[in-house]
């Protein structure tokens, strides 16, 4: 009986991780499959050794000598994803806005596609959820920070691991349930929004399917919860944090959970602040974190931990007690948003129109363009760029203030004509469109996703200059 050949081995090999590569590694290796063949056509390669292995007998996992059971599964893990992807996208977007657990009517389908193949039910269900996991993760963590460029990129980069390890054959086999025992840091300057980031890598959490019920376990707003530190009382901090029973503060008249009791199964518990604890709570967190069962305060009873903790830090580690340092698997650090506008002067306009938005709810190009000339006009040629975004979105508030609201109700689209008089080529239409898309967005995700490309080949017509788009073919 012919088995995979040499060539065969090392194409789905690579096929698996090109696949599954973090989308915003910018090392990518020697997995190019995805950048030169488009998921069609690598799926269509899948394919055809899987007709080629079935005519031969080889239908299962199961079938496959020992030492290419992991081939094998990585063949039809590959070719399931690919087949799925796009209409998990779609579903994607509708679960931002999903107050309850989002219907799949193909789910089903989904799990067959894994089960007929020899995977037991329990890990075709983790391998589907997953699957939809990736997807939501995308926009997520593309929206975990402002702007472009190595720092916001590597950034990115790294919450994803945090998410998914570095491995995607290690996540879906043994991390994707037990990410709880994996702490995770988030340091950043004062005013950097590290909640955001710990916001995206909760809403990115992984969700069962329940095949009975055609849906996902949980919708995804219920996978976080966040509590700051920062001004609490001791008594007022250990309540927020663990919980308490009815009576154990003098101001206690009710029971309450705590915020590592409030996301739902495998969600994240944000502590922001988590430098202002007192010796007593950071030791009572670092049991918890260590034994993964805490108490809520006047009770004896001990809780399972059952949501992934991270935590916010102001500054540096060096604040915090050894004990309860050593208790988080990886420390991320909040690039300043000075040094992100500084790696890509681009990213003013875009850091300023998303500010903008938030402020206003209105996503206005014209108005963002005056506040990047302000902003540069503030302090000339030696400007001192905002540190952090709470400095910038100050600065929105006051510039909305002193008349830039008169920009916001603003509409005029005669400019529309005048650039269409110019001839432009299909690829500048396309370069502009997406970097319309991105400065409304301020997500490559979104911006591909609306305009029907891959992230990546969005990536490339946001970046492209002039230069380059004048070039002759």
């Amino acid at each position: 009986m012919e088995t995979l050949t040499k060539n065969e081995l090392s194409f789905i090999s690579s096929a698996f991780e090109s696949v599954f590569a973090n989308p915003f590694a910018s090392d990518k290796g020697d997995n190019t499959l995805q950048d030169s063949l488009p998921q069609e056509e690598l799926n269509e390669k899948l394919l055809q050794i899987i007709k080629r292995l079935e005519e031969s007998g080889l239908e299962l996992v199961q079938d496959f000598p020992f030492q290419e059971k992991g081939i094998a599964e990585k063949l039809f893990i590959s070719s399931s994803y690919l087949r799925f992807a796009g209409k998990l996208s779609s579903k994607a977007c509708e679960a931002f806005k999903a107050e309850s657990p989002l219907s799949i009517d193909f789910g089903s389908e989904g799990l067959l596609s894994l089960e007929k193949h020899g995977f037991e039910k329990s890990k075709a269900n983790r391998i589907f959820s997953s699957f939809f996991q990736l997807e939501r993760a995308k926009g997520c963590i593309e929206d975990s920070i402002s702007g472009h460029g190595r720092v916001a990129e590597d950034f990115r980069k790294q919450l994803w691991d945090c998410v998914f390890s570095s491995s995607f054959e290690n996540y879906i086999n043994f991390f994707s349930e037990s990410s709880v025992h994996f702490p995770i840091l988030i340091c950043s300057q004062p005013g950097c929004e590290r909640t955001r980031a710990a916001e995206a890598a909760a809403l990115s959490g992984f969700i069962g399917y329940n095949e009975k019920k055609q849906s996902f376990k949980t919708d995804m707003q219920k996978l976080y919860a966040s509590a700051d530190m920062s001004g609490c009382r001791e008594d007022e901090a250990e309540s927020f944090i663990f919980g308490r029973g009815k009576g154990a503060f003098l101001w206690a008249d009710s029971p309450a959970k705590g915020v590592l009791d409030k996301p739902s199964a495998g969600g994240i518990a944000f502590i922001d602040g988590i430098e202002n604890l007192t010796a007593r709570l950071a030791e009572k967190l670092r049991l918890a974190l260590e034994t993964g069962f805490c108490s809520p305060a006047g009770e004896t009873k001990r809780n399972a931990l059952e949501s992934r903790v991270f935590a916010g830090l102001t500054e540096d580690t060096s604040q915090l007690g050894s004990g309860l340092k050593m208790c988080f698997a990886k420390t991320l650090t909040v690039p300043p948003l000075r040094e992100r506008i500084d790696q890509s002067r681009d990213n003013l306009a875009l850091i300023a129109s998303k500010a903008l938005e938030q402020c206003t709810g209105i996503s206005n190009p014209e108005a963002a363009e005056k506040l990047s000339e302000q902003l540069i006009v503030k302090g000339g040629l030696e400007y001192s760029w905002p540190e952090n975004e709470r400095e910038l979105s100050c600065f929105v508030k006051s510039f909305l203030l002193s008349g830039g609201e008169e920009l916001i109700s603003e509409s005029d689209n005669s400019h529309g004509k005048d650039f269409l008089s110019s001839r432009p080529t299909a690829a500048k239409l396309l370069s502009d469109y997406c970097k319309m898309l991105y400065e409304e967005y301020g997500s490559y995700e979104q911006a591909a996703r609306t305009a029907g490309l891959d992230r990546r080949t969005a990536k490339k017509y946001i970046e492209m200059d002039e230069t380059a788009r004048n070039e002759p073919s």
